[in-house]
């Protein structure tokens, strides 16, 4: 009767399945910070753009400020000097102030964006044109008055008056909502960069604790296995065949 060949236990493959959950673990971790990072990342630019903008709208609402000043401070200068020697200047300033509400005007009404002050953004840059649309008329009115060497009608130096105290007012209104939108945009920045900062506290800490225990796991279930394995084929080929 053959003798039966002896019969040796399955591998079952511990070592690499252990392996292979770190290494998925490790993977999935870096994916997880990763993504959080890029999508924090990405706010934020979007952030600064906005804040930008928002810089940008506070400039042209400047610029409106000084360009209907300017046009004031020239008709009164006109009625004092009695002088048109400035009125194609005068004519300027009222059309780039015209085109620069306009366009402002449409740049607000067009533009999606997610803040509740836009409704209250809008009426004002409408009361600030209805101003403007005050203060034109008036203005041709006295500049033709001056033409013709006779006074200005007092409703309308009343106008003038009244729209040179009122547009600053309107103007710092405006701009404080403008602020208040970058003050909000970075406070939300810095939220969303200690967010990304304790992302990557916890990737470090869950790291250095990941990788602590995989050089444990390793040890013991590599290293320690084969250096027995080393110590026992040494001391078979050392002709000692009861060692296991």
């Amino acid at each position: 009767v053959p003798e039966a060949s002896p019969t040796h236990p399955a591998f079952p493959g511990s070592i690499s399945h252990r392996l292979g959950l770190v290494v998925a673990a490790s993977f999935l971790l870096i994916l997880a910070v990763g993504g959080l990072s890029s999508f924090l990342a990405w706010s934020i630019l979007s952030s600064i753009h906005e804040t930008v903008e928002q810089s940008r709208h506070i400039g042209v609402t400047e610029d409106i400020h000084a360009t209907i000043h300017h046009l004031i401070r020239e008709v009164d200068r006109a009625v004092i000097e009695r002088s048109l020697d400035r009125r194609a200047h005068m004519k300027d300033l009222a059309t780039q102030a015209a085109r620069t509400l306009e366009a402002f005007l449409d740049d607000h009404i067009k533009e999606e964006e997610p803040f509740p002050e836009k409704e209250r953004e809008i009426a004002l840059i409408r009361a600030i044109e209805k101003l403007y649309y005050e203060l034109d008329p008036a203005a041709t009115r006295i500049i033709a008055r001056v033409a013709t060497k006779t006074r200005a009608r007092p409703d309308d130096l009343q106008i003038i008056d009244a729209v040179a105290h009122q547009i600053p007012i309107l103007a710092r209104q405006l701009n404080e909502i403008h602020r208040v939108k970058i003050r909000r945009l970075s406070a939300r920045g810095v939220v969303r960069m200690k967010v990304i900062r304790g992302a990557y506290a916890a990737f470090l800490l869950v790291g250095g604790i990941g990788a602590t225990v995989g050089i444990v796991l390793f040890s013991r279930t590599v290293a320690v296995p084969l250096r027995r394995l080393a110590s026992a084929t040494l001391d078979i080929a050392a002709g000692n065949f009861g060692k296991r």
